[in-house]
């Protein structure tokens, strides 16, 4: 971390924000070092522009307060909304494949036909089985035949 990074977050979080001119008279700091110690800070934002002075905009810089984390609940019994646990029972239903009915997801995309390819193919192996049966020939010499 750059050492400048501690300096300008204290500033900037004890004012409304600063334009990099500001900063700069403060902290007396070069302007380019103090442009790229800014930019490489996680917490710190363009807020708004102050301006225009002489044609110019000047960006008024700000850090984020970050808030601490949130605590752990430390109550055991804590009610789960009824939605997920319905679904986590189905889930665990599911896995234990007991056979009761499935949920509408499970068959989301599925055609319950059989495609065209399905009842060719089995449209075939019946037509071959009928010429074996009549010819009282093995599979692949019906094949030969054709």
């Amino acid at each position: 971390m750059n050492n400048h990074h501690q300096k300008i977050r204290d500033l900037l979080k004890g004012s409304d924000g600063l334009t990099t001119k500001q900063l700069q008279y403060r902290l007396e700091v070069d302007h380019r070092t103090l442009c790229k110690s800014l930019k490489s800070m996680p917490d710190s934002y363009i807020d708004r522009w102050s301006g225009p002075h002489r044609g110019q905009w000047a960006a008024v810089w700000c850090v984020v307060e970050v808030p601490e984390d949130c605590p752990k609940p430390d109550e055991k019994d804590i009610q789960a909304p009824l939605l997920q646990t319905q679904r986590a029972d189905r889930a665990r239903q599911d896995d234990l494949g007991d056979g009761k009915g499935k949920g509408a997801a499970d068959n989301v995309g599925v055609d319950p036909r059989p495609s065209i390819g399905g009842q060719a193919l089995s449209y075939i192996r019946k037509s071959l089985w009928r010429k074996r049966r009549a010819a009282d020939t093995p599979m692949d010499a019906v094949d030969k035949k054709q």
